[in-house]
């Protein structure tokens, strides 16, 4: 009976070791997943400050405006706007946020100079955005090259492709014109009226015609212009004469002229532009040492 009686208190005292052992690491494990869940839930409270780019609207000067052309929509006007945006590790520019909530950002810098569309010769449709050769190199290739979390935030969208004629003097009537045909995708380059619009002195760049007679003044109110060498493409065709398939381009003295999609020499900067996402949110105050940041 005695041998049973310790064989049974060395059992419990075994027991009592095991549960005391067993206690201490299940604490222990405790303890350090609930100071992991310390850390993380410190790191998550590092506050980002949101902002909602319409919060600061203007009626003079450089920054956003609203669009009085098209309802909901605004646009950034002006020399030198808070509207710098970092997307795909590099500074592009907010165009305008959309009545649909998205962003239609351009590339700040030029991406390179290249033809508009190399099919001059063997189709009728090239000053058709939709057909044009630089169209499916921004579509492919650039894209392709993006990186994916780029990639992920760009929506496909509509952009304005139909024509306009030369030395219009009525802006609302050349937006009309522009959204009369429609190409949906993801990269293409700004429109003739997005040019006109980003300049905040209407009464002398607010029309084509008035662009074109003014361009000294007109490149010192708008941010669109980079210097007096470069020269870019838009993806809006000229109408005046469709046989001769000529495009709207930026002079490097910043105004508009057209020229052909391709002959000797024609070639032009390309500036992409795209659509985010509505679902966004950015942070930041938009100057170029603190663009928005897409969060």
């Amino acid at each position: 009976m005695r041998k049973t009686r310790k064989s049974k208190l060395k059992g419990q005292k075994q027991i009592l070791l095991v549960g005391l052992f067993v206690f201490v690491t299940l604490m222990t494990i405790g303890y350090a997943a609930f100071n992991t869940n310390i850390t993380l839930h410190a790191k998550g409270n590092i506050k980002i400050k949101l902002v909602d780019i319409t919060d600061n609207v203007v009626t003079s000067g450089d920054g956003l405006y609203e669009d009085e052309y098209e309802d909901g929509r605004y646009v950034y006007k002006g020399a030198n706007p808070n509207n710098y945006i970092k997307f795909n590790n590099e500074l592009w520019r907010i165009i305008s946020k959309e009545a649909d909530g998205t962003y239609k950002i351009v590339r700040n810098e030029i991406l390179e100079n290249r033809v508009w569309d190399t099919d001059y010769y063997e189709t009728s449709l090239t000053n058709n955005w939709t057909y044009a050769t630089l169209n499916r190199y921004l579509n492919d290739t650039y894209y392709n090259r993006l990186s994916n979390e780029a990639q992920s935030q760009i929506v496909s969208h509509d952009f304005g492709i139909g024509g306009i004629a030369t030395m219009t003097d009525d802006l609302a009537s050349d937006i009309k014109n522009e959204n009369s045909k429609i190409w949906n995708g993801k990269v293409a380059l700004i429109s003739v009226s997005d040019f006109i619009r980003t300049n905040s002195n209407k009464e002398l760049c607010g029309t084509n015609k008035l662009e074109l007679y003014n361009s000294k003044t007109c490149r010192k109110t708008s941010w669109l212009f980079i210097d007096t060498s470069t020269y870019f493409w838009t993806l809006t065709p000229d109408t005046y004469n469709n046989n001769y398939k000529e495009v709207w381009q930026v002079h490097q003295f910043f105004y508009l002229y057209t020229t052909y999609v391709n002959v000797a020499g024609s070639t032009g900067g390309v500036r992409p532009a795209v659509f985010l996402s509505s679902n966004l949110s950015l942070s930041g105050s938009g100057t170029q040492s603190d663009p928005f940041i897409i969060v």
